[in-house]
């Protein structure tokens, strides 16, 4: 049974044979360079870090702790609030 929003089957599914499907001609990368992966990751580090100093210097103010449920929610939201004030 395939995908539908019948009324009958709002979330049916069904298993097909995996040979049946053609990979897409569209599909953006067919080779993967290790290095620019080791720079993507190091990149992500990178962030992560910053969010989590920036959470931690924030976080002494109890205010700010009540802006999202994530440190990366809550530096995100930040963020917003900068940019906003900054677009004025």
């Amino acid at each position: 049974m395939p995908l539908t929003d019948n009324k009958n089957y709002p979330s049916s599914f069904c298993l097909i044979n995996i040979n049946k499907i053609d990979p897409s001609s569209f599909q953006p990368r067919k080779y993967f360079d290790e290095n620019n992966l080791r720079q993507d990751l190091s990149a992500i580090e990178s962030i992560k870090a910053t969010i989590e100093i920036i959470d931690m210097e924030m976080g002494k103010d109890p205010e700010y702790l009540t802006v999202g449920k994530t440190p990366l929610e809550r530096v995100h939201k930040l963020l917003l609030k900068l940019d906003h004030s900054e677009t004025k």
